[in-house]
Formats: structure tokens, sequence, C-alpha cells
């Protein structure tokens, strides 16, 4: 397990129990990280946390850390594609801009053309992401 300790970016051990919406496993996903833990059982996690791999499960107080931490050692290729998707689906749904545009739609009004183009630019990082190797 010593090994992992020395990758923190490959990693992120998502105690998220207690939190209900999301924020630990936003930045972890937005960092690339393997997230791995239990997450909330949500309707609002589900639906933000929908792709899959987002969050490994592993309950929390288990004993198997260590045999699941050896099993994803043995996959680089899925360590890999979970840390691209991550960064990709953060790129796409969690950026402030996604919300902002959901409280105008709300008041009725219509977005700046500055966060069409903060959505466009996060839409080609993204897709520059879906393709890089991280």
């Amino acid at each position: 397990m010593k090994k992992w300790m020395a990758l923190p970016c490959l990693l992120l051990v998502a105690a998220m129990a207690a939190a209900q919406h999301g924020q630990p496993a936003t930045k972890g996903a937005a960092a690339g990280a393997v997230m791995i833990g239990e997450a909330p059982r949500t309707r609002a996690f589900e639906q933000q946390f929908d792709w899959p791999d987002a969050v490994i499960e592993l309950p929390f107080g288990s004993d198997s850390i260590d045999a699941l931490m050896n099993e994803l050692d043995e996959q680089p290729d899925r360590q890999n594609e979970i840390r691209r998707s991550n960064v990709v689906q953060a790129l796409m749904r969690h950026d402030w801009a996604y919300r902002w545009e959901t409280v105008l739609k709300v008041a009725g009004l219509e977005p700046m053309p500055a966060l069409l183009e903060r959505k466009e630019r996060l839409g080609k990082l993204a897709q520059e992401c879906s393709v890089a190797d991280l």
C-alpha cells in the first residue's frame, strides 16, 4: 500500500459517506483522481456522478483496501480511463458556469456571452482531455 501513498494524484480515498452534495467528489474528479470509498446514497449524488467508476465502492471500515489497491495496480488502463473520465465529466458538468446558467434559466434570464464562451472553452478542454494520456 505504500506505493500508492507516494502517488497522491493517482488516488483519492473518498471518505464521502457524510457528504451529501458531493463537493469533495467534485474536486477529486476534476483533479483526475481515482476515487475509492463509500459514495453518498442520495439522488443528487447519483445524478451528478452517474458515469462508470466515478467512485469505486469500498464500504467504510472495510478490510479490503489492500486487495482493491492491488487489483487497480494491475489495471493501469482502467486507472487511466477512470482519471480521464473523471476530468472530462467534471469539465462538462461541475464547473460553476453550469450552476450559474441554471440560476439564470430559473430567473428567466439569458446567459451573457462570457458564460457561453466559458462553456465552449470547457467543452474544448473536455475534448482534448478525452483523447489525452493523463
